[in-house]
């Protein structure tokens, strides 16, 4: 079953625009759907890195604030 629906849209990828038959469409083209792909895969792993950098940041000042406690206690 296709569809007749003509549907103008600009792509998320490269903000052209293009016409589509399918109403979840994001991109233009095949290379511009692996290009949004990949920069998400690669913010997402950002992300990650980032939190955990911040998690051991914090782990490190608690255990510095740790050190210093016992350390005033004696």
């Amino acid at each position: 079953m296709s569809s007749n629906m003509r549907i103008l849209k600009i792509c998320e990828c490269c903000n052209k625009d293009f016409i589509v038959r399918r109403t979840i469409s994001k991109c233009c083209s095949c290379t511009c759907n692996n290009r949004l792909n990949k920069s998400k895969i690669r913010d997402e792993k950002i992300k990650k890195c980032e939190k955990e950098t911040q998690d051991k940041k914090m782990l490190a000042e608690a255990t510095i604030e740790q050190t210093h406690s016992v350390i005033n206690s004696k």
